[in-house]
């Protein structure tokens, strides 16, 4: 047989088997990234603002987007958005678990208002910077207040009038400024009509022989639009009121009960006042004291 007929047969095969070889390796490939790739997705860190509602597009946990996100399924159920914190979240797909974070954070500064006239006397010791303010709100409560310059506090001990930058800020030091007017008078010159600065609300009850003391002094202040205080209010139960009656006012009969004062420091309420009608014959009128 002819010597150049073999070779050309050799070279045929070769050619044929490379061919083979691509077609083989070019399916491979065609089924990873069209079959395997399916199931490969990979998941974001998420930093999300405290108190917002979390996003229930798939797409905004996945590294890389898809078109159609029907086939997946987000579980957000242990993130809490109402916590500082670092949560988990899940993304299904395909039998195919991946798990995912979520770093609830505070990065937005108290909303506050600031009084248009602020007055206090020099060195008034019963002065606050919170005092500056007619309401602050924050989801991280508490707001915190400061000069923005320090030195502007030794001003509070010196009368004149005077315009403060302050700094009103949360407890993940998030801020915002603000400038207040503020007149210092000389100590002893600026009349107050008996604290009532720190006056809530009261009841337009007389209030016969009443001495301005609190039945309740709150441990701590409670923002006069919390429900804590409502609870509180209302806990004030008549079975204890009555023994209370019964250990004080030895003879009298509890007939009648009524809160007449509470009393507040910037939107916070710090105690109030219980008014109590006893009888043992001829009504009386008494205050709760702790």
């Amino acid at each position: 047989m002819d010597e150049d007929f073999l070779d050309v047969n050799k070279s045929n095969n070769k050619v044929v088997t490379l061919v083979m070889i691509f077609i083989v390796l070019a399916l491979l490939a065609f089924g990873y990234f069209f079959i395997y790739s399916k199931y490969k997705f990979t998941l974001k860190t998420i930093k999300h603002e405290i108190g917002t509602p979390l996003s229930i597009d798939v797409n905004d946990y996945l590294r890389k987007k898809v078109v159609d996100t029907s086939g997946y399924k987000l579980d957000t159920s242990h993130v809490n958005i109402n916590e500082i914190g670092e949560y988990e979240y899940k993304i299904k797909y395909n039998r195919i678990y991946k798990k995912g974070k979520i770093k609830v954070v505070d990065t937005t500064p108290p909303v506050f208002e600031i009084k248009d006239k602020v007055e206090l006397e020099a060195g008034d010791e019963n002065f606050y910077l919170s005092d500056m303010l007619t309401s602050c709100t924050d989801i991280s409560m508490p707001c915190f207040v400061s000069f923005k310059n320090e030195e502007d506090e030794n001003k509070l001990n010196i009368p004149g009038e005077y315009k403060f930058d302050i700094v009103v800020g949360d407890l993940y030091n998030n801020k915002a400024s603000a400038v207040v007017s503020v007149k210092v008078y000389e100590k002893g010159t600026l009349i107050r009509e008996e604290e009532k600065d720190l006056l809530f609300s009261t009841s337009s009850s007389e209030l016969p022989g009443f001495i301005d003391e609190y039945y309740l002094k709150f441990d701590k202040a409670i923002s006069d639009s919390s429900s804590e205080l409502e609870d509180i209010t209302a806990n004030i139960a008549i079975d204890t009121i009555e023994d209370y009656v019964k250990t004080t006012y030895p003879g009298y009969r509890l007939t009648g009960t009524e809160i007449v004062k509470m009393f507040n420091k910037s939107n916070y309420v710090i105690g109030l006042v219980v008014k109590l009608t006893i009888n043992n014959g001829s009504d009386k009128i008494v205050y709760m004291k702790k």
